[in-house]
């Protein structure tokens, strides 16, 4: 079950006895807090376990001429976690990241696709060799990358979905952030909470009933998930439900320090040393019965592989 932003609202309220009738803090407030508590330790957190929590993968089609991409733009710190290069037949190569003082060395070198490095040029991924005029086949760059959580709005500002024939999604209410020609974001119900796809415009909008272009809906979509504009959830994504505890005590801190309350902040301290203790024993690792395979990409047994090491090195 998805524990969402009113939930999280309630939660810290019951911590630090707020009254519901105060107005220091509106709930966008609390909010904001935890969103920062997000930002700054929950993404820290689950990212020290090294499991892989908010990875996700985006494929740029390859165009003639063309060799400068942009970073996905939610990609959290501007980075990559991998890159590697498919094409229409599934053949898939990793791209290397080759030092900028090393690039002359690929400039002359034939494209193929499948034998192609990067490096970065500003806030941009620069293929060498250089991608020529006419592309022999349909390329594809795969990119993982690193999504944070969306920013938490209420469940009302959100659409949640009542049925699904694409692409028609009957929700219970139209909010009024989501409009015609605006983008959204498709968000799973469940703990959990990935995001199914991102900025994905609305074509009509017709009492509940909101129409997208016909392959958009995501075909895991179902009546319970949430349709919100695009950045912003009513749940915190990617985040296991075991560490809400530890988001709550987080937020209530920032909360209690806004107020100047430090008597009531100090003595949540020692929980949250506590509960950042308990979640990292839940949270590594995430699979017991498996153990990581380290695979030798130079192994002799690797002749794909071996063959394009020279092409890497320079030589």
């Amino acid at each position: 079950m998805a524990i969402t932003s009113s939930q999280l609202i309630t939660g810290i309220k019951r911590r630090i006895v707020m009254p519901t009738s105060q107005s220091l803090f509106q709930p966008t407030d609390l909010l904001a807090f935890a969103d920062d508590i997000i930002s700054s330790d929950i993404v820290t957190l689950l990212e020290s376990t090294n499991q892989e929590y908010f990875v996700y993968k985006t494929e740029i089609p390859l165009v003639a001429s063309q060799s400068e991409y942009s970073i996905p733009y939610r990609a959290l710190g501007r980075a990559l976690r991998e890159l590697k290069m498919r094409d229409t037949s599934g053949n898939i190569s990793n791209m290397p990241l080759i030092n900028l003082e090393d690039t002359q060395l690929y400039f002359n070198t034939a494209f193929t696709g499948l034998t192609c490095g990067f490096h970065f040029l500003s806030d941009k991924i620069h293929i060498v060799p250089d991608v020529p005029d006419t592309l022999v086949n349909n390329l594809f760059m795969q990119v993982w990358y690193r999504l944070p959580p969306s920013k938490l709005i209420e469940v009302t500002s959100a659409a949640t979905v009542a049925s699904v024939s694409s692409p028609n999604v009957v929700v219970t209410s139209v909010p009024p952030g989501i409009t015609v020609g605006s983008q959204v974001d498709f968000i799973q119900g469940k703990s959990g909470n990935s995001i199914y796809s991102m900025d994905i415009t609305v074509q009509n909008i017709s009492g509940t009933t909101i129409t997208f272009t016909a392959g958009e809906v995501p075909t895991d979509l179902v009546a319970g998930d949430y349709i919100a504009p695009a950045g912003y959830s009513p749940v915190v994504n990617f985040v296991p439900n075991e560490v809400y505890s530890y988001l709550e005590t987080l937020t209530c801190h920032r909360a209690l320090v806004a107020q100047s309350d430090y008597e009531g902040a100090d003595r949540l301290e020692k929980r949250m040393e506590r509960e950042e203790k308990q979640m990292k024993m839940i949270l590594e690792p995430r699979i017991d019965g498996e153990p990581t395979v380290i695979i030798n990409p130079y192994s002799l047994t690797r002749n794909r592989i071996l063959s394009q090491y020279s092409w890497w090195s320079g030589t």
